[in-house]
């Protein structure tokens, strides 16, 4: 190598992409065996059959590198999985460096940039990079000079010859204008889309997917695509708006993908893209999946429900349906609209960001876990639970979770439960009983879960994150009772060292349990402060007072929330007594920012005055949405049979009417109680202070004094959620 191609990493001068792919050249030379030709633009992945973990495990090798270590460049194992040669590392690593990418478009081939390449020299053509100052002439330089084929041990680097196009689709990079070999533009408009496209496996040797459709027991692939449309584009984002709201932007957009109905076959199901100046910046986003045999097939629609997040926080969620069938038909069906434009995205850019996000998702028996940590650095790949399952958890509650936690919210101290949620002093030998035996649960939970090998990694990821982190857990179904997770060994105070109630999840993380999606698509408000003014609607159980254990005492519980709503709630909502009026209430298109319900229940029904009819989820179906992406508050005391599968139903049907979720108890809590914690949490709301914030400080606050009722409560909504400003 001349010494004019010796890249300095210590000059203090930015690296140059010129610097990084000679860098990375180098690592490979000494990494692979002797023999393995290395060129820039060499699918190093394919050429070697690695697998994921040994692909990915190459980022931690070459942040290692001295060179990269000494550039301050690096690449994390989420990045890794979607680069296959040394320009696409490089691009990644420059990207993140803060430069403008200048992105290496693959290899010319027919029908793809045929005017643009006339008359160019055929290494231009053949690797033509753009972008300011961007000039791939060294690599010219690099390819020709003798010393440069010992970069790889014994093997000559020879500039590679356009091969064919290993796909059926378009490999799509920022800047393409063609569709692939085989593919025809649709004509659909003259601008560039985002869209969602499938490709067969080149393995298959033969079409496995068309449009929306894929051929029973075959593995193909799920890509997300940036160019003019072409024929196999079945789902397109709507963003021509959006395109020029972000010319000169840049946001980082995650892509997570939850099949349904098929498999994951390889990698993790979370991928994050980098869009700037309205393009998609290195290669596009590719999911590996398999469609099942007939005889396998689940019920329901096949597809995939893809979640699109900033920082981490979900922002839009829907669910790409595919059709699985024995012969491809011979016309497809038109792509699909997405109605989510890139200005929706960059709105969102200032949503506090999650570091974790998990799904749990049923499969028949099992569940099928996923996960990733800041933003696909670290991931659980998708596997099924073996041990655990719907109907062995819910026989643990039964039998050994809530008839406990029952005895601790029957516990005489919590009537006295003063208005700053505090105890008189002669309870506290009282608390700190209840706290021992909701450490004993906790770790009972903890243990249980550790003991299946998926629920194990999830739950070891998640106790290794700093305190304090914001936390994303999505499910079709359950809520699972996370706060109350407790990782010490604890039974009965069997080991009084390890009375240390500040270990509690509760007490550590602000967990949000979210939903897949129950319509077609949901896209969730770029500002989560809700808008319009701020209104309470309250439905409250006022036959709780004349009942026995608050004969003669005061406070009344509702009379506590009677006197807040009229001191600081004034013109600012309205309460409601009776049954019919509550009914009507939510039937309607109640303009409220919080709905609130103070009552006995059960799991599936709540109970006001004295009427025999009970409220249910059936009451919200078919009413026309609300308008302002209410919160929607059970506090449901007293309650027989709560468990964490409780209020599913009042869950999916709040949230078909647009409401942003629920706050709701999974175990039994005492009245007294109930009523003071959801008048400290609606003034915190009143005073514009995030739900997910606020839940969180009152749970520290009160574990603090040894109360571990605040671990009863779950969050069901985002938990950056806050009032509106009015």
């Amino acid at each position: 190598m001349t010494e004019a191609m010796k890249p300095s990493a210590d000059t203090g001068r930015p690296p140059t992409v010129k610097d990084i792919v000679t860098f990375l050249l180098a690592f490979f030379g000494q990494e692979l065996k002797p023999g393995a030709a290395v060129q820039p633009t060499t699918d190093i992945r394919t050429k070697l059959g690695l697998s994921d973990a040994d692909w990915t495990a190459f980022a931690d090798r070459i942040n290692a590198h001295p060179p990269i270590q000494a550039a301050r460049l690096s690449i994390s194992r989420g990045q890794m999985i979607n680069a296959r040669s040394v320009v696409d590392i490089a691009n990644i690593m420059l990207a993140g460096f803060g430069e403008k990418p200048r992105t290496l478009a693959v290899p010319a081939q027919p029908g793809r940039r045929k005017a643009a390449s006339k008359g160019r020299p055929a290494l231009e053509r053949n690797m033509e990079f753009r972008g300011p100052g961007g000039d791939m002439s060294f690599l010219e330089e690099l390819l020709r000079a003798d010393s440069a084929k010992t970069i790889v041990e014994n093997a000559p680097i020879e500039v590679e010859k356009a091969p064919p196009a290993p796909r059926d689709l378009p490999q799509a990079k920022a800047g393409d204008e063609k569709a692939a070999p085989g593919h025809e533009e649709t004509g659909a408009g003259d601008s560039a889309s985002f869209f969602f496209a499938l490709e067969s496996k080149p393995t298959s040797g033969r079409k496995t997917v068309q449009g929306n459709e894929v051929l029973w027991g075959e593995e193909f692939d799920l890509l997300f695509l940036y160019g003019r449309l072409t024929d196999n584009a079945f789902a397109v984002v709507d963003g021509a708006r959006g395109l020029e709201a972000v010319k000169q932007g840049k946001v980082a957009l995650g892509v997570e993908v939850i099949p349904k109905g098929l498999t994951l076959a390889k990698g993790g199901a979370f991928r994050l893209v980098e869009i700037k100046d309205g393009k998609l910046v290195g290669e596009p986003p590719r999911f590996e999946l398999t469609a099942p045999k007939r005889s396998d097939a689940e019920p329901g629609p096949a597809g995939a429900y893809v979640t699109f997040t900033v920082n981490g926080a979900a922002i839009y969620t829907f669910f790409l349906e595919l059709r699985l069938t024995d012969k491809l038909s011979d016309s497809p069906a038109p792509p699909r609209t997405i109605n989510l434009d890139l200005e929706h995205v960059t709105a969102s850019a200032n949503v506090e960001p999650r570091y974790a996000r998990f799904t749990i998702r049923k499969r028949g028996g099992p569940w099928q876990v996923y996960g990733s940590i800041r933003n696909g650095d670290d991931e659980l790949l998708p596997d099924d639970t073996t041990i655990i399952n719907e109907s062995s958890l819910d026989t643990v509650y039964r039998e050994s979770i809530v008839p406990v936690l029952r005895k601790v919210a029957d516990e005489t101290a919590w009537k006295f439960v003063g208005d700053d949620l505090k105890l008189p002093a002669e309870h506290d030998a009282a608390a700190r009983a209840c706290m021992q035996k909701t450490m004993t649960i906790g770790y009972r939970l903890y243990r249980r879960f550790s003991e299946d090998p998926v629920f194990k990694k999830m739950v070891d990821m998640i106790e290794a994150l700093p305190d304090g982190s914001k936390i994303t857990i999505t499910t079709d179904r359950e809520v699972f009772p996370w706060e109350m997770f407790y990782p010490l060994h604890y039974v009965d105070d069997d080991v009084p060292a390890n009375f240390q109630p500040s270990r509690f999840w509760g007490n550590r993380f602000l967990i949000e349990s979210l939903l897949l999606p129950t319509s077609h698509d949901e896209k969730i408000p770029a500002r989560r402060q809700q808008v319009g003014p701020l209104y309470v609607s309250m439905g409250l159980n006022r036959g709780i007072d004349a009942e026995a254990p608050w004969a003669g005492r005061e406070p009344l519980p509702v009379d506590v929330q009677h006197t807040f709503f009229n001191k600081d709630l004034k013109g600012r909502g309205r309460y409601c007594e009776q049954y019919d009026d509550i009914v009507k209430n939510i039937r309607d298109a109640d303009p409220a920012s919080v709905i609130y319900f103070f009552c006995h229940g059960t799991a599936k029904e709540l109970k006001f005055d004295n009427t025999e009819r009970r409220l249910v989820a059936d009451h919200l179906d078919g009413g026309e949405n609300y308008p302002g992406w209410p919160l929607v508050f059970i506090n449901a005391c007293d309650a027989g049979d709560l468990s964490p599968l409780s209020f599913y139903s009042f869950r999916t049907e709040f949230r078909k009417r647009k409401a942003a979720g629920l706050i709701a108890p999974c175990f039994p809590v005492p009245t007294m109680f109930a009523a003071m914690f959801a008048k400290r949490f609606l003034a915190a709301y009143c005073e514009r202070q995030s739900v997910g914030a606020t839940l969180f400080n009152i749970r520290r606050e009160l574990i603090a004094r040894n109360n571990p009722l605040g671990l009863w409560y779950s969050l069901q909504c985002p938990l950056d959620l806050k009032g509106p400003e009015a």
